[in-house]
This record gives C-alpha cells, structure tokens and sequence, in this order.
C-alpha cells in the first residue's frame, strides 16, 4: 500500500526551496486549499461537468504529488483514468442483453447506468478519508 505522506518529497521541497519554513508553510497551504479542492471535484461530479471534473482532478493531484501527498496522488491519478476523454460521447444505458435481443428489465438498465456514479461516490469518500489521515500524519488536524 503507497503511504499516505513521504517524507522524502518534504525533503527534496525543502532542498529545492532552500527554506524548510517555507515548505511547510506550503504544506500547511495545500492541507488548507484540501477541502476546497475536495468540494471543487464533488461540485463537478453533482453537475455532471466533465471538464471541470479534470480540471480539479489534475490540479489535486499536481498539488499532491509536490506535497508528496502519495496516497491522494495515486486516487486522483486513478480518479482521472477512470474519466472518458473529450472526445467520448456518452453512451446510453444498454437495452438489450449482451449477445441476444431479448430487452433487459428496466432496473437492469438503470443500474447498469448508475455504475459510474457509485465509482464516483467511492472515490469522493476515499479521498476524504485520505484527507484525513494526511492531515494527521502532517499534525495540521486533529
């Protein structure tokens, strides 16, 4: 399991800074910008706004990976693997049982439709779990 913090990239900030009060104050800065970055992605995905949706996934994970935040990274990262790229065209939910033309039941199809959401929901819940923990391990948050 990749761990929450690495104290390596804290390191390498406060060489390439030369200033270890500045990398933590940037590390306090990006454990504050947190939520607002978390409710950035959570407004996108209730709006259904894909571009958005990208948007605050590269910005948190850009973020993340110069706090040598690892786990929010690797969910943000998977996060936007997971997302269609611009040229997708949604699809509609299927009708028709793979490999006949029989029609599926209706609550076939609306599941079948809803499967992206409930990854979506998942991924919002284990990044706040994730928010959590860095905040811990950083000593920023109770």
């Amino acid at each position: 399991m990749t761990a929450a913090f690495d104290v390596d990239v804290f390191h390498t900030l406060v060489k390439e800074l030369e200033s270890s009060s500045t990398a933590v104050a940037f590390l306090t800065s990006f454990a504050s910008m947190l939520d607002d970055r978390i409710h950035r992605i959570e407004r996108a995905l209730t709006s259904q706004n894909r571009e958005e949706l990208r948007t605050a996934l590269f910005s948190l994970r850009a973020s993340a990976a110069m706090a040598g935040a690892t786990q929010m990274q690797t969910s943000a990262t998977t996060a936007l693997a997971d997302q269609p790229h611009r040229n997708h065209t949604e699809q509609p939910p299927p009708t028709k049982a793979p490999g006949t033309s029989r029609p599926l039941p209706p609550s076939n199809r609306e599941s079948a439709h809803h499967r992206p959401h409930a990854r979506r929901s998942a991924t919002r819940q284990q990044a706040g779990m994730r928010a959590t923990g860095l905040f811990q391990l950083m000593g920023l948050h109770a």
